[in-house]
């Protein structure tokens, strides 16, 4: 669940009402939205910070946040976004929450940069607990670090310091002139250490990051093209080749479902994008409709969206079905938990044996998906855990220009199972990043795909 838009959330109404006028705070997020007549604002606030980050009028609202669905009340909006699949709930208040970046250079002082940071984690952020780590104390360690001449270098060098205590993929800092490295789900995996180890054979002319990388994209290049040569005839593609299908031998089908995102040029806007990838998702089901089985990849899916992960478990289910709940950080504790269903969607479904194949890189949104495979019947979850980043991107800004983002959402399985951080676990394990991935021209780990799947009676 990468947030593709800046804010992530767009919101929706049901007709083309004038927004409400009034301010409105939402509950969790830490947004603030002030309307009067045809302009708007928008803010993010904490107790001790509020920054504007978009205003206009009515159409720069529909393109920046969207439209704002009034609740029956009089009190309460709430909004979604094409590729969210939960509302956010706003609430009518008399003032705007929080206090003011004002003018002067204050703002601008490092030490203000990083309490804003801390306190928006301190409020926002969902798994303290679950990663082990004080949040009070590692202010205590990180800000006695900072004075309030300390350079962009030291600053940013201090707040990746402290971020990168959370070990979370979904927290990121973003600057220009600066990189943040975060943790990697490579780096347990035998081919990763073998990288490792060829990088320091190779003097280390470039970074560990960037030769890891490179040899990453090199590793799935190479395995799409050792799954091309196993299709009996050509493989076919769609959705700017985030969808690659083809038949195996046996009459086996086969989709690799590259990410949840980004299926069309970047200036289509989400719905459109979602158009597309319906369109992609109904020819690859259509030409392996006559499979007797099929196998769905998302070993190398990063993520996207939550609701292109719904479209294309919903090409699989064989009816309504709970697949999964979330629910937001607050203040106080937590939104109520909103519940999401997976059901039938497109012309056809395929509900003949698949097996879904999993592994650490499967992040975000793909893991949503898998949340939705878990509870279809026909479906065998093969493979090695999910990543285990399952919130959306909360993205917020600092009064220097800076980004930063966290995870501030509890995604529950459909019997209240939490994976955050562990991953979720396949039924079935299979080895996977090793040196013998890729053994004689073929990928091992989809070899023994069909195996699994010639094993269950109902396919043989």
């Amino acid at each position: 669940m990468t947030a593709f838009t800046c804010l992530g959330t767009s919101i929706a109404s049901a007709d083309d009402a004038p927004p409400p006028n009034g301010i409105w705070q939402s509950d969790g997020y830490g947004y603030a939205v002030e309307i009067n007549g045809d302009r708007f604002m928008l803010y993010e606030h904490t107790p001790i910070s509020r920054i504007e980050v978009g205003k206009g009028d009515q159409n720069a609202l529909a393109d920046l946040v969207g439209r704002i669905a009034l609740d029956d009340d009089g009190q309460h909006c709430r909004t979604l976004d094409p590729t969210s699949v939960a509302p956010i709930v706003y609430r009518r208040v008399d003032r705007l929450p929080g206090h003011k970046n004002s003018a002067d250079p204050a703002p601008l002082d490092a030490r203000h940069q990083f309490d804003i940071v801390w306190q928006t984690f301190l409020d926002h952020y969902a798994f303290f607990e679950l990663r082990d780590v004080d949040w009070n104390a590692q202010r205590t360690v990180w800000r006695a670090k900072l004075d309030a001449e300390a350079t962009d270098a030291e600053l940013f060098e201090v707040l990746s310091g402290l971020l990168s205590t959370l070990g979370d993929n979904h927290v990121e800092l973003r600057a220009e002139g600066f990189e943040f490295a975060q943790p990697s789900g490579m780096l347990d995996v035998p081919l990763a250490r073998l990288w490792q180890q060829e990088h320091q054979r190779s003097g280390g002319d470039v970074s560990l990051r960037a030769f890891m990388l490179g040899k990453f994209h090199q590793h799935v290049d190479a395995t799409s093209k050792a799954i091309a040569a196993q299709f009996v005839g050509e493989a076919h593609r769609g959705a700017d080749d985030k969808l690659v299908w083809g038949m195996l031998p046996d009459g086996i089908g086969y989709l690799n479902v590259r990410a949840m995102g980004g299926f069309a040029a970047d200036d289509v806007d989400a719905e459109g994008q979602l158009a597309v990838l319906d369109k992609a998702l109904d020819r690859a089901i259509a030409d392996l409709a006559d499979a007797r089985a099929m196998i769905v990849d998302v070993r190398f899916n990063g993520g996207g969206w939550d609701t292109a992960s719904l479209r294309v478990a919903g090409r699989f289910a064989d009816q309504r079905r709970v697949a999964f709940s979330k629910k937001a950080r607050t203040r106080d504790g937590f939104t109520p938990a909103h519940v999401v269903y997976v059901e039938p969607l497109g012309p056809q479904q395929f509900t003949r044996p698949t097996l879904l194949l999993t592994s650490p890189l499967t992040a975000s949104a793909a893991e949503i998906f898998t949340y939705c495979m878990h509870v279809l019947p026909h479906v065998t979850h093969a493979g090695l855990p999910t990543m285990g980043i399952h919130s959306d991107m909360l993205v917020r800004h600092l009064p220097n220009g800076w980004s930063f983002s966290l995870s501030n959402e509890v995604y529950a399985s459909a019997d209240g199972h939490v994976f955050e951080k562990v991953g979720i676990p396949p039924e079935v394990e299979v080895s996977m990043f090793t040196a013998d991935d890729l053994r004689d021209g073929k990928d091992q780990i989809v070899a023994r795909a069909v195996e699994i799947l010639k094993s269950r009676t109902t396919c043989r």
